[in-house]
């Protein structure tokens, strides 16, 4: 039920948005009649008749305007059956003013002025068909009042001629009509697929979202028993450097305050990598970012697990001003399931090495994570990791031609001297 009452508040939109072409349209309809008829329709009469069609045109104006202010520009809600029906009331009345130009400015004897409108409401009516086709009732709304009208005074009062005009009234009415169905169909139709598509891709992004954070949360449990050993050994180190000073003199204190406050900072920067990386956010947080952090950050999360199997971890960094436009924590997942991977080809290995290797050119920078595991299996793919980095502008490559496994991680290089973005 709610989906059905957003989808028809959509088609109320539409009708709103739509709805000013026509008003302007109709304005001028009624300014070029108005000077067709001048000279045998009485002045006074034409006055009348055009000021009566201007409040009209700013009555329906003010409504459209109201409706948009209150409604288009914000997320408020409202009761598209109630705004349908005042939409239809005004071209209902705006239909009825084109019948009494019909029926009263116009006598039985004015057929070249009967023709000229009747060609003029022919083309108004399918303006309206075309621009309220999200509504069936504010089409016929306008249709049938102006139309039926006009050609029952002709099939009553007229001529031959006028009788035949007449039956061509009523047949293009039925045609309009008919039309009308076809045409509103595919509109509502239209407007329903559209929001469906919208509901499913708010949908896959949030999926997409809650899997980045199931792996990422899936990583840390993996994590944690390296991130753990990496805090003990440096607070062991603390310890005993306090213990230390208690017990020598003045000099050898100073030298252990010194290596406690590097050790300090250690732990800090293993603390601050653990926060960036357990961030959650559903929208990816573009901005600039320097590429030798998002590796400093992934590696120092990770390093004391594969010291723990004694895997060797080697970064080679390039310049500290190679930047790329995009979302830290989202690459610096990625390079971490390509790390991941590498964990588990070396775990056990003797002699086993791992290494992130920064390249890059004018255009591209090039994240390299090299090992000399068993190799990349057939079957293996990185799915989650492409499509993260797709979201950054970037993809992951394999390479195994080389006497080393290696994945390639390729994003856009920001100039170093662009414009500061974000």
């Amino acid at each position: 039920m709610a989906v059905e009452n957003q989808i028809e508040r959509l088609r109320v939109k539409l009708l709103y948005e739509q709805g000013l072409m026509t008003q302007a349209a109709g304005l001028l309809n009624i300014v070029t009649f108005a000077l067709v008829i001048r000279n045998v329709v009485s002045r006074a009469h034409i006055v009348s008749w055009a000021t009566c069609g201007l409040a009209l045109f700013l009555a329906r104006i003010s409504v459209q305007a109201f409706f948009k202010r209150r409604f288009l520009r914000t997320n408020r809600t409202f009761d598209p059956s109630l705004w349908e029906n005042i939409f239809c009331l005004s071209v209902l009345v705006s239909g009825t003013y084109w019948a009494v130009a019909a029926t009263v400015l116009l006598s039985s004897d004015m057929v070249v002025y009967q023709t000229f409108l009747a060609f003029m409401l022919a083309g108004v009516t399918a303006g309206a068909t075309v621009g309220y086709s999200s509504s069936m009732k504010a089409v016929t709304s306008f249709v049938i009042p102006a139309l039926i009208p006009y050609a029952i005074v002709l099939m009553i009062g007229g001529t031959e001629i006028q009788q035949a005009m007449a039956a061509m009234i009523v047949l293009y009415t039925i045609t309009v009509c008919v039309v009308l169905v076809r045409v509103n169909a595919y509109v509502v139709s239209s407007i329903r697929l559209g929001f469906e598509k919208d509901f499913l891709m708010d949908k896959l992004q949030t999926s997409q979202a809650e899997a980045i954070r199931s792996q990422k949360m899936a990583a840390i449990g993996m994590l944690a028993g390296g991130v753990a050993h990496e805090i003990n050994t440096p607070l062991s180190t603390i310890n005993l450097r306090v213990e230390e000073m208690l017990q020598v003199g003045e000099s050898e204190r100073e030298a252990a305050a010194r290596e406690i406050s590097q050790t300090v900072v250690r732990i800090s920067k293993i603390v601050n990598s653990l926060r960036t990386f357990s961030r959650t956010s559903v929208k990816p947080q573009h901005k600039r970012v320097e590429i030798a952090r998002v590796v400093a950050d992934t590696v120092n999360l990770c390093r004391g697990q594969f010291e723990q199997y004694g895997i060797s971890v080697v970064v080679q960094d390039g310049p500290a001003d190679l930047e790329f436009f995009g979302d830290a924590q989202q690459v610096g997942q990625a390079l971490l399931n390509l790390l991941t991977n590498s964990f588990e080809a070396l775990k056990g290995a003797p002699d086993a090495w791992v290494t992130v290797r920064t390249e890059f050119d004018d255009t591209h920078i090039r994240l390299m994570v090299m090992d000399n595991g068993r190799g990349i299996p057939k079957e293996f793919g990185h799915e989650m990791t492409q499509l993260i980095l797709k979201e950054n502008g970037g993809e992951v490559t394999s390479d195994s031609a080389g006497q080393w496994t290696t994945f390639v991680i390729t994003l856009p290089r920001l100039p170093a001297d662009s414009a500061k973005v974000g």
